[in-house]
C-alpha cells in the first residue's frame, strides 16, 4: 500500500534546512567512511520526525505505509533498550540473514555497517545514525575511535536541530510511529545492576575473569557513556571508575578505551542488561 506524502513542499522545506546545518561536516565523514547520515526524533506520545541524506531510502520509507510497521517493530526495541539500559549506541553489522525485516532492507539499500547514537531526556529520544556501505566493515574500528568527534558533532548541531523541530509548522509532517502507551518506558529509565560478582570470558583460548564492577563498567562503557556518566550510574566517583578502566586494559591487554568497546562488542555483554 503506497501513502501520499501529506505537504510535499513543506517536507522539502523541512529536508533543506536540515540538511544546511550538516552540510560542512559530511566531507569529514567521507573521509571515515560514512556514506550517509541520518536523524529520528522520538517524542513519548509515539509521534517521530526523521531525515537522511540518502534520498533513495526517504523516499521508500515516506511513501509505503505498510512499512511503517516494521519500522515500528524494529524501533520499539532499540529505544526501550536504550531507555531502560543506558545503551547510547547500537551498530548494525554483520550477517543479515536472522535480522530483522527493518535491518534486512537497510541493507538492501546499501546503507550498512552503520552506527546509531542516541540522547534519552525527559519527553523525547534523539537518534542519530552515522551510515556506510555493505561491504566496509572496516568503518566500525573509525565510529570507536571517533566517538568523541562524533559525540561533539551532536552536542553542536543539537540545538539547532531543536530550532528547526520547534517550529509548529513542521509538525504537520510528523507522524504516530509508536503506540502512545510508549510513553510509560520513560518513567522506567533506570540502570538493571548486574547480578553475578564474577564473570569467566574465554577469548582465544585466553581466560578472563573480571569483577563485578568492572563488568558493569566495561558494559556501560560500550554502550557510549561517558567516565561521568558512568560514575553517576553507579554512584561511585569518576577516579574510581578510571581505575576500572585501567584494571580492565590491564587485564584485556588493551591499549585504550575503543579496545575495551570492541572487546566488549566481540564478546557480547550489552546482553546482560537484559
Amino acid at each position: 500500500m503506497v501513502d501520499k506524502l501529506k505537504n510535499p513542499t513543506l517536507y522539502e522545506e523541512f529536508v533543506s534546512e536540515f540538511y544546511s546545518i550538516i552540510e560542512n561536516e559530511l566531507p569529514k565523514f567521507k573521509d571515515l567512511g560514512i556514506k550517509d547520515l541520518g536523524f529520528r526524533r522520538f517524542y513519548k506520545n509515539g509521534l517521530f520526525m526523521g531525515y537522511t541524506t540518502n534520498s533513495s531510502w526517504m523516499k521508500f520509507e515516506y511513501s509505503n505505509l505498510d512499512f511503517t510497521k516494521v519500522v515500528a517493530e524494529y524501533f520499539k526495541d532499540e529505544l526501550n533498550e536504550a531507555i531502560q539500559t543506558n545503551k547510547q549506541f547500537f551498530l548494525r553489522t554483520g550477517d543479515v540473514t536472522h535480522q530483522s525485516k527493518f535491518l534486512k532492507k537497510l541493507y538492501e539499500f546499501g546503507m550498512w555497517n552503520s552506527l546509531a547514537l542516541y540522547k534519552v531526556d525527559s519527553n523525547k529520544i534523539d537518534g542519530y545514525y552515522f551510515i556506510s556501505s555493505v561491504d566496509n566493515y572496516s568503518v566500525v574500528a573509525n565510529y570507536i575511535n571517533n566517538l568523541d568527534y562524533l559525540r561533539n558533532f551532536i552536542s553542536i548541531i543539537s540545538p539547532k536541530i531543536d530550532k528547526i523541530y520547534s517550529c509548529s509548522k513542521y509538525q504537520k509532517i510528523s507522524r504516530q510511529l509508536l503506540d502512545p502507551s510508549f510513553e510509560a518506558n520513560f518513567s522506567d529509565n533506570k540502570f538493571q545492576i548486574i547480578k553475578t560478582s564474577r564473570l569467566k570470558l574465554t577469548k582465544n583460548g585466553k581466560l578472563f575473569l573480571l569483577s563485578k564492577r568492572e563488568i558493569e563498567c566495561l558494559v556501560l562503557l560500550s554502550g557510549g557513556n561517558s567516565v561521568k556518566q558512568i560514575a553517576n550510574l553507579l554512584k561511585i566517583s569518576p577516579k574510581t571508575i578510571d581505575s576500572y578502566i585501567i584494571s580492565l586494559k590491564t587485564k584485556i591487554s588493551a591499549t585504550s578505551r575503543a579496545d575495551l568497546i570492541k572487546f566488549a562488542f566481540e564478546m557480547q555483554l550489552s546482553s546482560l542488561l537484559k
